[in-house]
């Protein structure tokens, strides 16, 4: 029997290399208004798209909650603020920190906004929080690390902006920091990798200051407050990118150049400073869509596709260095937090009686443990690696990877 699962395993794990490229999967249509410039992000389990704006019809206030293990969105408590596009918006401790972001005016004038709420997912309530004390903007770039959230340049009513701002939940303050530099800009595209109790390590790129379009690459380091400069992406300048990040590696693409809307993506490796072009978005080109990441799967959403013309859609990112998942029967369908882990994951299903085992790379046994209500398993004795999880039910089987850290 061991010689069996040895052998399963290996295959799993060899039949990677023939997803080199990974691959996008057209997952169900957004729930709202088709729309661009609403703020997308999420928490473990679920993934959380407010506001937006849609021409000829109107600025968005709405909140809408994507499950990926059944693929659904459902329509949940309206943004309490007024109705805007171009907010900016982090997940600290569960719960959904909005706020800041524009309303035009018939006149084609902005209105920009500083006020700034807590959104808690359980209870489905909203919370105002500390108002943003610097100046009103819009389509500022965002990111969390060791449970603070921080706000950056944006465009407000003189222009682009370079200054930055840590947000601390525990006391609803806000503390200025260094001013970026890489310039001000507006448009950015961000991404922050690693455990969030180790602190992540944080990229800001692309954008615009108003008159040039960029394709620069920054880190910050959050402990110096300083930035230096990465790889610059390997395609061409733009403006309101897609972005998310996956274990070790962040990604951006589609925006728009000042003349078309992209499909391209790209996947950026920190250990090496260097980008690989993974297969472009499926679809149509976009710019200003919506996107954030569920543990391995990145995703992106609806978005301007032309001058006056909206899409829907919305699809997943499987990365090839991440596995296969639901190899055995794709209706078997899991989802596995937080990932990477430290001391446990957790396993959500719908399947019941299920049975998981833990096994090295190599193919060896660690674990095996049959779920209950807690769905809880202690990884915390593993060495630092990825683990392949198998989980075993009558009639399914099904098997994904995590890192434990």
């Amino acid at each position: 029997m061991k010689k069996i699962l040895l052998i399963l395993v290996l295959t799993i794990f060899a039949g990677i290399g023939s997803y080199a490229q990974g691959y996008w999967t057209q997952k169900a249509d957004f729930g709202g208004t088709e729309r661009c410039s609403g703020i997308g992000m999420a928490t473990t389990t679920k993934g959380y798209v407010f506001c937006g704006y849609k021409g000829g019809v109107d600025h968005f206030k709405d909140t809408w909650e994507y499950d990926p293990i059944a693929n659904t969105w459902t329509q949940k408590a309206d943004f309490p603020g007024v109705k805007r596009r171009w907010l900016m918006g982090f997940v600290l401790n569960a719960k959904c920190y909005v706020g800041m972001g524009a309303f035009m005016q018939p006149d084609g004038n902005y209105i920009y906004y500083t006020d700034f709420y807590e959104y808690n997912p359980a209870s489905d309530t909203w919370a105002q929080k500390a108002s943003f004390p610097g100046s009103p903007r819009a389509a500022s770039f965002c990111f969390n690390s060791n449970n603070m959230g921080y706000v950056g340049g944006g465009s407000g009513v003189n222009g682009a902006l370079d200054d930055l701002w840590k947000y601390n939940p525990n006391t609803d303050t806000w503390t200025q920091r260094n001013n970026i530099t890489c310039g001000a800009r507006w448009a950015c595209a961000y991404f922050s990798i690693g455990a969030n109790a180790a602190g992540r390590t944080v990229y800001v790129g692309l954008g615009t200051n108003g008159t040039t379009y960029f394709k620069d690459l920054w880190e910050y380091n959050i402990g110096s407050d300083s930035w230096s400069q990465k790889a610059n992406l390997p395609g061409v300048a733009r403006w309101y990118a897609g972005y998310f990040s996956i274990g070790n590696y962040g990604y951006m693409g589609s925006g728009n150049d000042g003349y078309s809307y992209l499909q391209d993506f790209y996947q950026y490796d920190r250990s090496t400073d260097s980008w690989t072009q993974i297969p472009n978005l499926t679809g149509v080109g976009r710019c200003e869509a919506f996107s954030f990441f569920i543990n391995d799967r990145g995703f992106i959403g609806s978005g301007l596709t032309d001058q006056f013309a909206y899409t829907p859609d919305f699809w997943e990112y499987t990365p090839s260095w991440y596995g296969i998942d639901n190899t055995m029967q794709p209706n078997m369908l899991i989802n596995i937090y937080p990932n990477p882990a430290t001391d446990y994951i957790s396993i959500e299903t719908k399947e019941t009686g299920v049975t998981a085992f833990i096994y090295s790379m190599h193919g060896q046994l660690l674990i095996q443990k049959t779920l209950g209500q807690t769905n809880q398993i202690d990884v915390s004795k593993l060495a630092t690696g990825v683990y392949a999880l198998k989980l075993v039910t009558a009639k399914n089987e099904s098997v994904k990877r995590f890192i434990k850290e």
